[in-house]
């Protein structure tokens, strides 16, 4: 990939700790890679999802879509050759997804707190007067003990 190319795509890239741990599970442990060849297959993973993307795009526009959703990739991967990657795929989009239920949201903390919003911000004003006046006798032992 040339300079002036990568540097047009922008922010583009992987996180670095992604790709050093897939490096460290698909080679051999006495396996060194130079900086220019992680760079080359960051490059290339950055290609591969750029082109899936693109494929996918193409399918969601052609339903009528706006938003890409996870069976255009799965079409995506199947129409350019990629078959054997849509079970895996489908098997981490529904760990993920059962991973999300089991997540509690925060909206529902509220909501099992069983104290209504008014009662919230006065506990929260209650905290806030509490933490001022620790502050506030932190720094007067401070000052204290200055002199």
């Amino acid at each position: 990939m040339e300079e002036n190319e990568s540097k047009n795509e922008g922010d583009v890239t992987l996180p670095k700790a992604c790709m050093d741990r897939l490096f460290q599970t698909a080679l051999p442990k006495a396996t060194k890679l130079s900086k220019e060849a992680r760079e080359f297959f960051k490059d290339l993973g950055i290609k591969f999802i750029q082109i899936i993307t693109v494929a996918a795009h193409k399918i969601c526009e052609n339903e009528s879509k706006k938003t890409i959703v996870p069976d255009h990739i799965f079409k995506a991967l199947e129409e350019l050759g990629f078959i054997e990657y849509v079970d895996e795929c489908k098997k981490t989009l529904t760990d993920y997804l059962e991973l999300s239920k089991r997540r509690p949201s925060k909206k529902n903390t509220f909501e099992e707190s069983g104290l209504t919003m008014e009662e919230l911000l006065e506990k929260q004003k209650k905290l806030f007067e509490e933490a001022k006046k620790e502050m506030d006798k932190t720094l007067e032992d401070e000052s204290l003990s200055e002199e």
